[in-house]
């Protein structure tokens, strides 16, 4: 009996306020996203790091529902490595985006080449997230 008392405090009551004037420590602002099945709330930080010093240089913060690809954060002449996730997003500085294979379009030895060389450049400058998951507990 002790047991589903618990789950009746546990579950909304049909006269509990929802939406905007629902009391709760979540923020009202943030928005929902699936990732790979599972949902997540909240925000996300985009951010454009250095290759050379190991720093991030410019960052935004959107909702969790925008995808990484709708935010440019780089400029004209800048040569900007990313990875297959942006795939087809326009960019305003040098696109050195990976290339991806799409459905009866197999990747060539050349595009798979020029991936490789693209993931030894974005490697150093994966550091600063490094840092900030390993050492800072970022999701914890």
């Amino acid at each position: 009996m002790r047991l589903s008392l618990q789950l009746i405090r546990a579950t909304k009551r049909v006269n509990e306020p929802r939406g905007p004037e629902a009391k709760t420590r979540r923020n009202k602002e943030g928005e929902w996203a699936k990732k790979n099945g599972k949902s997540y709330f909240g925000y996300k930080l985009h951010t454009l790091a250095d290759r050379d010093y190991d720093l991030i240089r410019r960052l935004e913060t959107t909702t969790a529902e925008i995808h990484d690809s709708q935010i440019d954060l780089s400029e004209s002449g800048e040569v900007v490595y990313r990875d297959l996730g942006y795939f087809g997003a326009p960019c305003k500085g040098y696109n050195a985006i990976m290339k991806r294979a799409v459905r009866d379009h197999p990747l060539g030895i050349r595009d798979k080449r020029r991936n490789k060389r693209i993931v030894q450049k974005r490697s150093a400058g994966e550091r600063p997230y490094d840092v900030i998951k390993n050492i800072f507990k970022s999701g914890h």
